[in-house]
Parts: C-alpha cells; structure tokens; sequence
C-alpha cells in the first residue's frame, strides 16, 4: 500500500473530462477576473488578490492536492504580476505571508477531499464486491436493509421462486410497490411496511379475487370479521379490503375495476 495515498488520498482525484474541464475553466475565470480587478484598482492597499482562494479552495476540492497547490502557486505568481504590472515593491515577507495563506487552504481541502474520494471508492468497491457474490452465487440470495425492504436477488433466486421483477408503481407517502410476475402473468408485490404499522413483521398477505367489493366488505363483517383497512382504490382502478376474521387470521380481497 503506498502510505502517502493512504494517508492523503490521492493527489490527483480523477474526475470526467467533461468536469474537470469546467473546474479549471471556473478557476481560470475567477483567477484572472481577481487579478484585472486588482490591476485597474490603484489603492496598494487594496485585498482583492486575497481572493485567489476561492479558485484555490475550488481547485483542491474538485481535483485535488496537486492541482490544489499549483493554483495556490499561480496565485501567488498572481501577486507578482501586480508588482512588476503596477510597479509596487512588495517584500519577501509580504510574499511569505500570502504563501502561508495560499498554500494551507490549499492543502487543508485538498486532503479532506482526498480522504473523501478514498471513502468513496471504498463504498463503491464494497457495493460491487457484493453485487459479484450475489450474482455468481449458486445460492439464491436476496439482500435487504435494516427495515426489511428487499434492495436486490441473485438469478437463482429468479430461478428458484420463478418471479421476474416487472413494473414498480409509486404510491407517494406510502413509497413504492415492486410487481412480480411469472410465465402465466402477475403473481404479487412488496412494498415496505407502512409507518402506521412500526410493529408488524414481514408478512405476506393473501388476496381473494370477489365480483363486488362493497357487497364483499358487509359479508365480512355480517359474520364476526373486521375491516383493518378499506374498501380503498389503488392506481389502476382496482379495489382492495383487508380484513381479519373472527380467528384472527389476516386475509385481503381484490376487485377489478367496474
């Protein structure tokens, strides 16, 4: 392992043409704005070219420590430019001290965006170490999060239960509701589990297909059954009713639309 990598990340964080191209054509904008701005001023004492950090600081975010430091020395070059340009004597220490303010932003975020581009190539290594041994594992896999929604499955697991993902329907506050389907059409969905239902496991709940959901809603209730939920319209136009029967035991039914 190369220590200084470790230690500071990258020195050049590899970015997309595209961005790269943009980061340096902002700096180069802002340099130079800064430095006309201090050119046509005639107060000596003016502190315009303090703002070189802002492209400096933009630099070693986007791209890094080295790119970081190099803007940190054009700045600099930056005031000597207004020296030989307006004639004005600056001293060594003069030059020391803008260097001492250049050099440590510079630095400072060069190496925090470093370690956060480590962090991140760490995550992203982990995500595709694990998408590799869920799909070449011989086992079926499914992977869910903490809260039991279920993120991902293996070809096996396709295999093995016979479902293929189909359409993902968004049901607003309530989230989103994954569509499975079989050879001969579709067989279920999950979802996650409602806020108002913070104690129930997962669970599946079956679905009795009835002509008339109204007329289906009163039988259940004529004979000691209750109503949890509904009769409610889901996208589509269908209607659906869960319930509990006098046993305790949670079913739902399903109408299609009239």
């Amino acid at each position: 392992m190369d220590l200084s990598s470790y230690v500071f990340g990258p020195l050049v964080i590899p970015r997309t043409r595209r961005r790269t191209t943009i980061v340096i054509a902002i700096a180069i904008a802002l340099y130079v704005g800064f430095l006309i701005a201090r050119l046509e001023n005639s107060d000596q004492k003016n502190g315009l070219l303090g703002l070189q950090v802002i492209p400096i600081a933009l630099v070693a975010l986007e791209l890094g420590l080295l790119p970081g430091l190099l803007m940190a020395t054009a700045a600099l070059g930056s005031v000597a430019i207004w020296s030989v340009a307006d004639d004005v004597h600056i001293s060594a220490g003069e030059y020391v001290a803008r260097g001492a303010v250049y050099f440590p932003i510079a630095i400072a975020i060069g190496w925090v965006a470093g370690r956060l581009h480590l962090t991140e190539q760490a995550l992203e290594n982990r995500e595709q170490r694990l998408a590799t041994i869920v799909e070449s594992s011989t086992d079926a896999l499914v992977t869910m999060d903490e809260d039991g929604l279920i993120l991902a499955w293996n070809p096996v697991a396709e295999e093995m239960f016979g479902w293929r993902p189909d359409e993902v329907m968004d049901m607003g506050p309530m989230g989103k509701y994954h569509m499975f389907n079989r050879p001969h059409g579709m067989i279920g969905g999950m979802m996650n589990r409602p806020p108002e239902m913070p104690a129930a496991p997962p669970m599946w709940t079956i679905y009795f297909r009835v002509p008339d959901i109204n007329e289906a809603t009163a039988r259940i209730k004529a004979n000691g059954g209750s109503i949890t939920n509904g009769p409610q319209e889901v996208p589509g136009g269908d209607w659906i009713v869960n319930a509990v029967d006098p046993q305790g035991a949670h079913f739902a039914l399903h109408a299609k639309k009239a």
